[in-house]
């Protein structure tokens, strides 16, 4: 599978490196580069990519404040010559965070990260049903069978399709399922 991808970096030659990474990874392909990072976002707002290259020191609009601005997030792989921004790359939950100077091995495999990322993603199987435990056994419910769900003091009353069943299930649980 192809996954595209966008760069963004107000340094020419951090531009070109990363382009010429790219297309050293046959299973990456290069949508577009930028200079600065708002024509980057008007760019991502109708052509969204798979993984993200980003720089984060840049005028006007930071990275930082480009990847806050995004509703959906891609892959984002942080290229920076700054290491104390490392942290909150991580609270913005990028997939990997590389310092300038950067050798290719250190850049495929950030680029490796991403695509599993995007790999399990895809691959992985929506559950369309939920386990609910009641009385002593453990129930199946389908999704599409639930028509609301109840809070009753220390229960939760789940209204399906087929009838109500009574549950000491937290909503939190309900929704880690």
């Amino acid at each position: 599978m192809i996954y595209t991808c966008l760069t963004v970096d107000d340094e020419p030659l951090a531009l070109e490196k990363i382009s010429g990474f790219v297309e050293q990874l046959p299973q990456l392909k290069l949508e577009a580069s930028f200079d600065n990072a708002r024509d980057a976002l008007s760019f991502l707002t109708s052509h969204p990519v798979d993984i993200l290259f980003l720089d984060i020191q840049m005028d006007r609009l930071t990275g930082i404040e480009l990847l806050a601005a995004l509703p959906e997030k891609p892959q984002v792989i942080l290229t920076t010559a700054y290491s104390e921004y490392a942290l909150k790359g991580y609270e913005l939950e990028v997939t990997d965070y590389i310092l300038k100077p950067y050798s290719f091995e250190r850049f495929a495999r950030a680029a490796n990260l991403a695509i599993k990322r995007l790999e399990e993603k895809t691959n992985s199987p929506s559950a369309d049903f939920i386990f609910v435990k009641t009385d002593y056994r453990l129930v199946k419910i389908k999704l599409d069978d639930i028509l609301y769900i109840e809070g009753m003091r220390d229960f939760r009353c789940i209204v399906t399709t087929s009838g109500k069943i009574l549950t000491q299930q937290t909503f939190g649980s309900f929704e880690e399922q």
